[in-house]
């Protein structure tokens, strides 16, 4: 199986969708981000505010190219940010499936509420912080093999959708 990999801003729904997708196909779902922040020993809003965005990308690299060593395939939720890196991104694209879960800002906004995610959604300028990082990202976030609009859709309708999407374009 060849690896299958979900991007998209936080509020995507990777780090739902991929434990789901995972199990649908029989395999493995990896969080890259908790591999960052196990080989690092802090959280990932420690790494940033400690360290900086360049050290995480050193450390997303580092898990990354043991991922691909370690894995016959997989499903697996990159960081956000992975689309910045483009040393990262390029492998990426070149050994995987790449997936890109796609919504509005506000349905970004309301996930992350719902998940307490307070390290993006405390700051007063946050929605117009999220738009102007999804204009920065989404040509890089639309260079993935598949798009997903997951906007209203359950979790479970994501995976129907993904793994729909997937015999698609293995029939083409």
């Amino acid at each position: 199986m060849k690896t299958i990999v979900l991007v998209g801003p936080p509020g995507a729904g990777k780090s739902t969708v991929g434990p789901l997708l995972a199990k649908r196909l029989k395999t493995e779902f990896v969080e890259l981000d908790q591999w960052v922040e196990d080989a690092a020993g802090l959280s990932l809003a420690q790494i940033f505010t400690t360290h900086g965005e360049s050290y995480y990308h050193e450390l997303e690299r580092k898990a990354l190219a043991r991922l691909f060593a370690t894995s016959l395939g997989c499903v697996f939720a990159a960081g956000g940010s992975i689309v910045d890196d483009a040393v990262s991104w390029n492998q990426i694209k070149q050994r995987c499936h790449t997936v890109w879960l796609h919504a509005t800002p506000q349905e970004f906004m309301s996930r992350m509420i719902k998940a307490k995610e307070t390290r993006l959604t405390q700051r007063p300028t946050v929605m117009s912080d999220l738009k102007a990082l999804l204009a920065r990202r989404e040509p890089r976030y639309g260079e993935s093999s598949l798009t997903i609009k997951t906007t209203g859709k359950s979790p479970a309708k994501v995976v129907t959708d993904v793994l729909a999407s997937l015999r698609k374009s293995r029939n083409r």
